[in-house]
């Protein structure tokens, strides 16, 4: 009777406890990594970093699209990969720059099964500061509600 009581006990915390949930991570991620600044007349290397949760031998599929002002130097690496081994992948494509372009380059990734295929996108953006959203608080009055001041409102189109 001792036993069964330290068993019921036993499995009473363990379903108390709850379970550490693993941080889900994306199948497929796509990473551009370059210099933070350039200039006109300058050759680059950017490195594509390629890593996959589920290693197979289903080809990996990357289509580069290369801005205006820039121009590849010798050939782009491989657009099809199968490697059933690995990971995390690497390519370098080495760019020389007439001018510091005005687009990023951006690298679409694919992997396509049977019943299975994701993709993912990345973007190299040569030194320009990322985008980003207009604050639509700014310069909006604040909301008053029976004599109580409730925040700034946010404007609505």
């Amino acid at each position: 009777m001792r036993k069964l009581v330290t068993v019921m006990t036993a499995l009473a915390v363990l379903v108390a406890v709850p379970a550490m949930a693993k941080p889900q991570t994306a199948p497929l991620v796509a990473k551009l990594e370059g210099p933070a600044s350039v200039r006109p007349g300058q050759t680059i290397a950017v490195k594509l970093v390629l890593s996959r949760t589920v290693v197979d031998k289903l080809p990996i599929v990357i289509d580069w699209q290369v801005p205006d002002g820039a121009k590849v130097v010798g050939r782009l690496p491989a657009v099809r990969i199968v490697d059933g081994r690995s990971k995390q992948l690497r390519q370098v494509v080495k760019l020389r720059l007439a001018a510091v372009p005005d687009r990023d380059l951006v690298a679409t990734v694919q992997i396509n099964g049977e019943a299975y295929g994701v993709s993912a996108k990345a973007a190299y953006r040569f030194g320009r500061p990322a985008p980003t959203l207009p604050d639509a608080a700014e310069g909006a009055p604040g909301v008053k509600v029976n004599g109580k001041v409730l925040g700034t409102g946010v404007p609505l189109k």
